[in-house]
């Protein structure tokens, strides 16, 4: 019989709110994909913002989109973000780099290099905000939160 690992109490909501991972970098991709899915989350995963917007915007669920600021070709993970906040702002947002602070960020922000539990811990905070607030101010209450 194969042991299962204890999920915090808040950890039941995992599944609530689908986890989509945004990074050029499939192994980053995969690897984190893994581990998010590992810990009860669903989880897709795409290499471009764009791809990510093409797929939230035919959905009705809500996200909670992770992204790598840096993206390759096209948009970026910032403006990735800034077009959740302004146009599908329903969906969570996180971003995710090597750079530093983002300065006048309107979503969540992990530098990297980070630990699992920091980023489980920040993803169970997004996902009881968003449970708790309209969906047309997801953006916003994940913005506002410490």
């Amino acid at each position: 019989m194969k042991a299962q690992s204890a999920m915090p109490a808040h950890a039941h909501g995992r599944e609530q709110f689908p986890v989509l991972i945004v990074d050029d970098d499939r192994s980053m991709r995969d690897t984190l994909a893994i581990c998010l899915h590992e810990e009860g989350f669903a989880v897709s995963s795409v290499d471009t913002g764009e791809s990510a917007i093409r797929l939230l915007r035919k959905t009705p669920r809500r996200w909670v989109v992770i992204s790598d600021h840096h993206l390759g070709s096209g948009m970026n993970g910032a403006e990735l973000g800034h077009i959740l906040a302004d146009e599908l702002p329903q969906h969570g947002f996180l971003m995710l780099s090597g750079d530093g602070g983002q300065s006048g960020q309107s979503y969540a922000f992990v530098e990297k290099p980070f630990s699992l539990s920091k980023l489980l811990a920040l993803l169970d905070v997004l996902m009881l905000l968003m449970a708790n607030a309209p969906a047309a101010t997801a953006m916003h209450a994940v913005a506002a939160s410490p």
